[in-house]
């Protein structure tokens, strides 16, 4: 990054409620509960990794936004484009198979109507160098 340079990031904020029960129940088939690695999921938390790495005029942003999936089985797979993905892969196939059908399950007793919705929150943040 360049003298007076900017930066651009983002980051998932605090995860959906869907996906802590999933997180939840793959650590109960036993898939690691920490990683070694550093949680950026609130904007105070972005500003200070900015921040202690010498940026400034940090400028941080959050949206939250409400997806729809079509089926509970869409959901399923949009767990593999994010971080709950991690775990997903820590499980065997038998184990990652009671996983979906337990997830699938859980969707279909609390989202009645066929289609899961989820919040989903980013965090931005501009800084310059």
């Amino acid at each position: 990054l360049k003298t007076h340079g900017r930066v651009v990031v983002s980051s998932w904020g605090k995860p959906s409620a869907l996906t802590q029960w999933v997180a939840g129940r793959a650590e109960q088939l036993g898939a690691l509960k920490q990683f070694r690695s550093q949680r950026i999921d609130s904007a105070d938390a972005l500003r200070d990794v900015l921040a202690v790495s010498g940026f400034k005029r940090i400028d941080i942003q959050e949206k939250k936004q409400l997806f729809w999936h079509a089926t509970p089985e869409e959901w399923w797979d949009s767990l593999w484009s994010h971080g709950v993905r991690a775990r997903l892969e820590q499980l065997s196939s038998a184990d990652l198979a009671v996983l979906r059908r337990d997830a699938l399950e859980h969707v279909r007793l609390t989202l009645p109507e066929g289609r899961v919705s989820e919040t989903m929150h980013a965090i931005f943040g501009m800084a310059e160098s």
